[in-house]
């Protein structure tokens, strides 16, 4: 659960200077289409008007500009300025912005308390990432006692709004049965829609389910398609999987310069596998060539995320 914090950081990374709630002030109009046009101390100086009056959607774009470094002066501790005037205001989205900010334990202002706080508030308004989040700190325990019926009951509100984190979290309860009933087959129906978005740890999860039968019919084909899928963006341990595929021949043909690719790859992540070492001992020079050339050529695909819509009828699919 660790790990998903990490990637719903991401999120303030990644979100767009122009507040998303409607814009009553025709200045906030103004401010949108200069910032849109990369002039953001304009845009800056039309949103302060408003902002000084204590609308919460100007306050949330200085925020955001401030936070980008789009504007001269301020920096991060004048964006949280901004971000607390505009979540005080009822903003679901400063809310969940500042707390991302508070729940970053690399930052100085990382405060798992008021985060969780923030979370919260945000989440009551419905704001999916503020569900998922405040689920994580219900899992982790960490500002709330922890508490896995109540980490499931948030993370189930996210995955009906369709995001994709929740789903996958939702479906390691079900697997783990923590907080919620423990079914193989639900748990395997929400870790397949996470893989099918694209997301490299569910992807992981469901190639195991595949391959072990666990929740779903036995394929070891889909297995493989579904490693290699996260073994192409990067993922350490799907390659090594990966490699032993290749090399025992399961779910693939056997193909020992696939393999020790993959074992090579893997190895640079620190995934280790002493069987493969062995298996692969004997490989020929002209072999050995071509896995250095395969591994030289490797670029990570992108681990960028499909939405999803309407997770009580998706099924997922048995191969990416």
């Amino acid at each position: 659960m660790s790990q998903a914090r990490s990637r719903a950081a991401v999120f303030l990374a990644a979100a767009v200077i122009i507040a998303a709630a409607p814009m009553s002030a025709q200045t906030l109009d103004d401010a949108r289409e200069a910032i849109a046009h990369g002039e953001f101390e304009k845009g800056l100086e039309f949103a302060l008007d408003p902002a000084a009056a204590g609308d919460p959607t100007a306050q949330l774009l200085i925020a955001r500009l401030h936070a980008g470094g789009h504007v001269q002066g301020g920096g991060a501790a004048e964006a949280i300025t901004w971000y607390r005037r505009s979540a005080a205001g009822g903003d679901p989205l400063a809310q969940l912005e500042l707390g991302l900010i508070f729940a970053d334990d690399g930052s100085p202002h990382f405060d798992i308390v008021a985060a969780a706080d923030l979370f919260e508030r945000s989440a009551s308004q419905g704001n999916a990432t503020a569900q998922y989040n405040f689920g994580l700190i219900y899992a982790q325990g960490e500002a709330r006692r922890q508490d896995w019926a109540e980490a499931g009951r948030w993370f189930e509100k996210a995955a009906a709004q369709d995001h994709v984190e929740a789903i996958y979290a939702l479906g390691t309860l079900h697997d783990e049965g923590l907080g919620v009933r423990s079914d193989p087959v639900e748990a395997a129906r929400l870790i397949g829609l996470a893989a099918r978005a694209g997301l490299v740890d569910a992807e992981l999860d469901y190639a195991m389910m595949a391959l072990q039968g666990r929740g779903v019919k036995q394929d070891e084909a889909a297995a493989a398609l579904w490693f290699e899928s996260a073994a192409m963006k990067g993922n350490s341990v799907a390659q090594n999987r990966l490699a032993r595929l290749y090399a025992f021949g399961l779910g693939v043909e056997p193909d020992d310069v696939e393999a020790a690719k993959w074992h090579e790859l893997a190895k640079k992540g620190e995934v280790f596998d002493l069987t493969l070492d062995m298996a692969l001992a004997r490989m020929p020079p002209d072999q050995r060539a071509r896995v250095r050339e395969a591994v030289d050529a490797f670029r990570p695909k992108s681990s960028a995320l499909h939405p999803i819509r309407g997770l009580t009828r998706a099924q997922p699919a048995q191969s990416p």
